[in-house]
């Protein structure tokens, strides 16, 4: 069997008749070898083909059985691993099989690991999902275990019953759910916007485990107490129900735009470059984003963000946020033979209301011919507030960006101060037409 080439060598299953007591009949001399020893591990009918932390791709070979009275009592049952030449288990591991014909998780409380052929551990069943929204607003979700008592020190103990409406929860330790605090919320169930009373809990307190400083490593147990609907929905605990309750309930604080049209028709051959811009709420963020395509044999995008035409057809290009996913925006690239010989010109960013004191803002200005920049430059002429004279560079800076004012396509604006009785007008003007071909107006705002 594939399996048995994993296993340790003979010697080391000197003592495993004593240790498990096998089903049906099976014939030992002096001369059983490990394979043999191994295969008879499978005819228990304890057996089960388990899996570690949800990865599917790797099944383990366990007994799982009731344990001693004390355990039992408890509810816990035994875990007895197959006997591989490395130890498969630790405390906090997930393990996911098909028990009483359901599939049931449960996670390792304890585990003795005396030799390869007696690695022994109580694993208690997961009965609900602790819930929230990281700072980015991914859904975290993780199985664990809720009761309404939690053992003193050890299994057989007398239990401790906490206060009314508090509930013991014990979820594996990680460097996710490390990052758990005092008074964070959760919830377990209910659809926005019917929250009702007994479904969010707050963080009251971290527990030890059972005085087992190895466990206490692997386990994370809180005690969690119900918070009344009225007692979240106060207007300064939105923030903290953003950051820590699912889905439904939160606002959308990230998004994704990518700058430019919505639709991009080009030739064959056809290169750009395309940027995206992550926003928190209204303010734009350093973070960046991944791109993809949904047909690259149409449409190649790389990391940057840069792409090119290679074949007829349609793709649509997507630039996710890095941090999550599920927040993104698109763009759709067509490929023809024949382009529609399409002119305009265009200043970007075209959504930048205000620029806040001491920050500075990019601008730039082109004349496109079938959604490709030409070399036309332009004037950049500004009013509105007061640049001259006394008032040159009081209220604003304006630096061109290899050229002359007079005489480029991108230029940079710095905000000195805030300005509360207009908008700073910003005209680009052709320089081959003379004529004024695209406004856009911005604020000065102050300091926050």
């Amino acid at each position: 069997m594939k399996e048995a080439q994993e296993i340790s060598n003979t010697n080391l299953f000197e003592n495993r008749f004593n240790k498990i007591p096998f089903y049906g009949d099976w014939e030992v001399d002096q001369d059983q070898n490990s394979i043999k020893l191994a295969e008879s591990f499978f005819r228990n009918p304890q057996y089960q083909k388990v899996y570690k932390n949800f990865d599917y791709t790797t099944s383990y070979h366990v007994w799982i059985g009731e344990g001693n009275y004390e355990f039992k009592q408890v509810g816990f049952m035994k875990m007895l691993s197959f006997p591989y030449k490395e130890f498969k288990f630790n405390i906090g591991d997930y393990i996911t099989c098909i028990y009483d014909n359901k599939e049931t998780t449960w996670i390792i409380k304890t585990i003795t690991k005396n030799h390869a052929y007696d690695c022994i551990a109580h694993i208690e069943k997961t009965n609900n999902y602790i819930k929230w929204v990281d700072d980015y607003g991914n859904l975290i979700q993780y199985r664990c275990v809720v009761s309404d008592k939690m053992l003193e020190a050890a299994p057989g103990r007398s239990n401790i019953v906490p206060p009314e409406g508090n509930i013991f929860l014990d979820v594996r330790r990680d460097l996710v759910t490390s990052t758990i605090t005092e008074n964070q919320k959760f919830i377990f169930g209910g659809i926005a916007p019917n929250i009702i009373q007994g479904q969010i809990y707050s963080v009251y307190g971290f527990k030890n485990f059972m005085n087992d400083e190895e466990t206490n490593e692997a386990i994370l147990s809180l005690e969690l107490s119900r918070r009344n609907a009225d007692e979240v929905d106060d207007g300064d605990s939105k923030d903290d129900l953003y950051n820590n309750i699912p889905e439904v309930y939160k606002m959308k604080m990230y998004s994704v735009k990518i700058d430019g049209d919505e639709k991009i028709t080009q030739k064959v051959g056809f290169e750009t470059k395309l940027n995206a811009i992550v926003f928190k709420n209204e303010e734009q963020t350093d973070y960046k984003v991944t791109w993809e395509s949904t047909n690259q044999e149409v449409v190649n995008v790389d990391e940057l963000g840069n792409i090119k035409i290679l074949d007829y057809g349609e793709a649509e290009i997507i630039a996710r946020f890095e941090h999550n996913l599920d927040v993104f925006d698109s763009i759709i690239i067509n490929s023809v033979e024949n382009l529609p010989n399409i002119e305009y010109y265009k200043f970007s960013p075209i959504d930048v209301d205000t620029i806040l004191q001491g920050d500075e803002q990019v601008f730039t200005i082109y004349h496109y011919k079938d959604f490709v920049p030409d070399e036309e430059k332009f004037e950049i002429v500004l009013s509105g507030i007061p640049n001259e004279d006394k008032y040159e560079n009081y209220f604003y800076s304006v630096f061109p960006v290899g050229g002359d004012i007079k005489n480029c396509n991108e230029f940079k604006i710095i905000n000195n101060r805030a300005f509360n009785k207009g908008k700073l007008k910003i005209e680009a003007v052709s320089t081959i037409t003379g004529e004024t071909v695209n406004t856009i107006y911005v604020r000065l705002g102050g300091l926050i």
